[in-house]
């Protein structure tokens, strides 16, 4: 439970908060630094009970939705269990530009709670570096991590973390840029409350096809899986090499190496496996002709927990067909598993998901759901269209452009009700679905102005600056 100041605080306006000061229990003290809330001196949110801005469109009366957030610029939405966080630059800010020069501040996050947006204290500022990218994980309220990104010509640490754990920031220390050594790359749930550190080198310019050590952070008899004694393949020449980490609830740790190599193209892709008692596994999944990534998926199929290795080979630079792949982990072994639509074709196989204890894929226009040993088509939705992850049920929605479209169990579309008015704006970009009746929808409008909608009505949060606030 968080202190009175960030949750219990009447304000719904998303401004910064004292708050109360005590150290991380569950991180070594030698690798967290705390750090205090930095002043932002750009502009923030003006006061939640104001009314929008006019504009030439409005809600039909009949929308389920409400316009709830207004103004933003740069703002990613993110899912931490039940809660969305809303993580954004500073009013007024500029967003990142190659070449541009530095500016520091703080970010800005602020969790839905209730009818209102509640606020942490500042994020740790970033000074005299260009942040052009970041994101969210970990557990809201008391263990949430926020991990910067930095350009790859920028001088020090290409990722920085910093963790909330209810009370404060922390910063996770980095070296100096002209020192060689490891950095935190990922940070996982691992036993009895500690985490385990997946790390990468501090000289990102190089080129790595190792899997570095772990780490463990906190107090468990579990350590880290080993995996030194993995061959993953490798190339001195013509190598493009990915490493991609995963732990499962189960605290099984899966790595994913991705290796392309040209002339001829070819992708070979291994994934090795440690299980919760630390005994290591690899296996090839694929090694074919063609571009390739790898993603892996967790969850229910029936009644068994299951893995699921999953991804599309673009056949060769010069054509757009397609071959998705999809491996099915049976707990000691990787084997082939059906692929919905056609073996070969210009789409791709882009969304795998667990819900409903089926399994859910979308291939261009096509949602497929798995049941009874079988891909079944599920429903249809436009090939630009955003889609929400499942809801339990099967119920899905959809966003394209000026539409929102709701698929129910049985995989009919419905058009639901939003905008009136002939003027363009606002574009829809992304749906969140956190429940049955807790949708989320991301839009933009002129100036790429970053509005959010949201089923259930809240008290706005606003960066609109050129309007004074209304009715108090």
């Amino acid at each position: 439970m968080v202190g009175t100041s960030l949750i219990g605080a009447a304000s719904a306006s998303c401004q910064p908060q004292p708050t109360s000061i005590r150290p991380s229990a569950n991180l070594q003290p030698r690798k967290v630094a705390a750090v205090a809330s930095v002043s932002n001196r750009l502009a923030t949110p003006r006061s939640a009970v104001r009314q929008p801005r006019p504009r030439a469109w409005h809600l039909r009366e009949d929308s389920p939705f409400h316009l709830v957030a207004e103004g933003l610029h740069g703002a990613v939405p993110t899912q931490l269990d039940d809660t969305l966080i809303l993580t954004y630059p500073p009013c007024g800010a500029e967003p990142y530009q190659p070449g541009a020069a530095s500016r520091a501040y703080s970010y800005t996050l602020c969790a839905a709670q209730g009818d209102h947006f509640s606020e942490l204290p500042e994020s740790p500022a970033f000074s005299a570096r260009r942040v052009y990218g970041f994101g969210l994980s970990g557990h809201w309220p008391s263990d949430v991590w926020l991990r910067y990104t930095f350009p790859p010509d920028d001088a020090g640490a290409r990722e920085q973390f910093h963790q909330w754990d209810g009370h404060r920031w922390h910063t996770i220390a980095t070296a100096p840029y002209n020192v060689k050594r490891l950095e935190p790359h990922r940070v996982f749930d691992w036993f009895d409350g500690a985490k385990i550190v997946a790390q990468s080198p501090h000289w990102h310019e190089s080129v790595s096809y190792r899997v570095e050590p772990f780490l463990v952070w906190g107090k468990t008899t579990h350590p880290a899986p080993d995996f030194s004694t993995v061959s993953f393949p490798w190339y001195r020449e013509d190598q493009n090499v990915r490493v991609y980490y995963d732990v499962t609830a189960s605290h099984e740790v899966f790595v994913t190496h991705v290796l392309t190599k040209e002339r001829p193209d070819r992708s070979i892709i291994t994934i090795a496996r440690a299980s919760a008692t630390g005994e290591v596994r690899s296996q090839t999944v694929l090694d074919a002709a063609g571009f390739s990534d790898a993603h892996l998926a967790f969850g229910r199929s029936g009644e068994r927990e299951v893995a699921m290795a999953w991804g599309s080979t673009l056949m060769s630079a010069n054509s757009d067909q397609v071959r998705p792949w999809l491996r099915l982990f049976d707990g000691s072994s990787w084997a082939p598993f059906a692929v919905p639509g056609p073996p070969q074709s210009d789409d791709n196989l882009s969304a795998l998901w667990f819900a409903d204890d089926r399994i859910w894929a979308r291939r261009g226009q096509q949602v497929w759901q798995f049941f009874e040993k079988k891909w079944r088509p599920h429903a249809q939705v436009p090939r630009s269209a955003a889609l929400s992850t499942p809801l339990p049920a099967g119920t899905m929605w959809a966003t394209d452009q000026r539409t929102v479209i709701r698929i129910d169990p049985q995989g009919q579309s419905h058009t639901v009700p939003f905008i009136d008015g002939p003027s363009p704006g606002p574009w829809l970009a992304n749906v969140y679905a956190l429940s049955a009746d807790d949708i989320w929808l991301e839009a933009s409008d002129v100036d790429n102005e970053q509005l959010l909608f949201r089923t259930k009505p809240m008290k706005l949060l606003s960066c609109d600056e050129l309007r004074e606030p209304r009715g108090g």
